[in-house]
């Protein structure tokens, strides 16, 4: 029997959401000063002295975050001892995708603040006027999704083999150039291509090129997707959570521009959020995160489209979808299309 809404039960809800902020921001300080990784070198168990003087802090502000860090259940406390609750330990790592999430949302949420004034003067900040922090939480996350993305492509029954045997690709806003690597890894006999319009990405990118060695296997562009110029180069192109930020109204022309630098046979995969269409209903939980990100988008200009309207600007561009799938990139649709 379904629990009944009172207005206890909403005052509790919205304290909780109060609750949450302090938490995110709490896990996000814990990573940035270098708690979680303290705590693991004294052997996953320590008191708040110990762990202030292993990271030379003020042991009254240390104390005051590890008593948080308990109310909250990442650790738990007996004898004056703190270690982390079960599972915390193996979740809040650098290197695993829930830690950097968080500091790339206490990124994104600086934005917050200039909401009343961007909503009542109609101003955007967009992605490209943010900061190098912004930019590099951003690189961080999105080297995460990079792996399935390429193993997308590998088991593609047609896509898959042409590329191993020295096929080539393009990534459509290429950003960090998570993407690019992980198809290297995959296809190390294919030529890949990024295309990246901010200098940040492109010159961070040509960095790691070289540090890995691939300046023969890999090449950045630095152009914008509506300015591209390519013929018939491509066997698979990729826009990896890119197309919501294209200009709403440059995404046919960038889709017919995708076209004209198709192989014959070759495929285009978007993988992008999608808003509730026709007939869907925004309680739908496959559609929580794409409705969060346009919100957090809105006053970039950012749109993120329905199903619906993808589709419609696929044909129009001279595409045509042969499958969708919500599970092969979670929280996000994957669009394979073939030329019409």
């Amino acid at each position: 029997m379904a629990k009944s809404v009172t207005l206890e039960s909403q005052t509790k809800k919205i304290r909780a959401w109060m609750l949450g902020l302090h938490g995110t921001y709490a896990l996000d300080i814990g990573g940035r000063i270098g708690a979680f990784q303290a705590l693991r070198e004294l052997g996953g168990k320590a008191t708040s002295q110990d762990l202030a003087k292993h990271l030379a802090l003020d042991p009254r502000q240390v104390h005051a975050f590890c008593m948080m860090a308990t109310t909250l259940g990442i650790f738990t406390e007996e004898k004056r001892l703190f270690s982390f609750a079960p599972y915390m330990d193996e979740i809040l790592q650098e290197d695993k995708p829930d830690l950097p999430g968080i500091h790339t949302l206490i990124e994104i949420a600086k934005d917050y603040p200039g909401y009343p004034q961007a909503f009542t003067a109609r101003t955007r900040k967009t992605f490209a006027e943010h900061d190098p922090e912004f930019f590099s939480r951003q690189i961080q996350v999105a080297s995460f999704r990079a792996p399935l993305i390429a193993g997308y492509a590998l088991k593609h029954e047609t896509i898959g083999p042409k590329l191993q045997q020295g096929g080539s690709i393009l990534d459509v806003g290429s950003g960090g150039g998570g993407v690019l690597f992980a198809f290297a890894d995959v296809f190390p006999d294919a030529k890949i291509t990024g295309i990246e319009p901010l200098t940040f990405f492109s010159e961070e990118t040509n960095k790691s090129i070289a540090k890995k060695g691939l300046t023969q296997h890999i090449r950045v562009d630095p152009c914008a997707a509506e300015t591209m110029e390519y013929e018939q180069e491509f066997d698979l192109i990729t826009l990896v959570q890119v197309f919501h930020e294209l200009p709403n109204d440059e995404k046919v022309n960038i889709l017919k521009k995708c076209r004209a630098a198709i192989n014959p046979g070759g495929r285009l995969v978007i993988v992008d959020r999608c808003l509730p269409d026709h007939g869907d209903t925004i309680e739908d939980r496959r559609f929580t995160m794409s409705i969060i990100e346009q919100w957090f988008e809105i006053t970039w200009g950012n749109v993120v489209n329905t199903r619906t309207e993808i589709d419609e600007m696929l044909k129009r561009s001279g595409w045509e979808i042969v499958s969708q799938d919500e599970r092969a990139v979670p929280t996000y649709w994957t669009f394979e299309a073939k030329t019409v």
